[in-house]
């Protein structure tokens, strides 16, 4: 027969004392579970919004930068300086994805790169550059579309990675590291 151990003024048997500590122990481990899983779930998510954010605002200023060459409101000039300004914002959002999430083949930079050579070298560019507004053809224009079109499923592609990507830890870091 089991004895009795008298602690703290309770009197339980061996095995009684062994299922509070069990029991005390699993709590600990469920609460301290349960406000991790619930912190860092919250966390993650914060991360992923933000970077999803980024990448529809850069979508949101090609799309309204592109209606403006469209419909011949742009000058050459702006259209070059908007190139360099949206060329290092692409740059730092894909730089900062592959850091947080391990996201390198979004292809958003590798579209706006094509994107910006194909309008820059056109015929209608070169030949308007001094102009206060740029009219292209309609044939560069249907062009335009096109690697519009393919911009938008970049930006589409991104933001279902971003929400697929899984949080690093330790082991990613290391993954990382012997990849690099």
């Amino acid at each position: 027969m089991d004895t009795e151990i008298e602690i703290i003024g309770f009197s339980l048997c061996k095995s009684d004392w062994i299922s509070v500590c069990n029991l005390i122990v699993t709590s600990f481990i469920g609460i301290w579970l349960a406000l991790i899983v619930q912190k860092n779930f919250t966390i993650n998510r914060a991360i992923k919004d933000y970077y999803i954010q980024e990448v529809k605002d850069v979508r949101k200023l090609y799309v309204d930068f592109l209606n403006n060459v469209y419909k011949g409101k742009i000058s050459a000039k702006n259209i070059k300086e908007w190139f360099k300004i949206v060329s290092n914002r692409i740059n730092c959002v894909e730089r900062s994805l592959n850091d947080s999430f391990y996201i390198k083949d979004s292809n958003i930079g590798r579209i706006h790169s094509e994107i910006q050579n194909f309008i820059t070298g056109t015929d209608d560019f070169n030949n308007g550059y001094r102009n206060d507004k740029l009219i292209f053809r309609e044939t560069t224009k249907n062009d335009i579309l096109v690697y519009h079109t393919k911009l938008l499923e970049c930006f589409t592609d991104v933001v279902v990675k971003i929400n697929r990507a899984k949080k690093h830890g330790v082991f990613w870091q290391i993954k990382r590291w012997f990849k690099k």
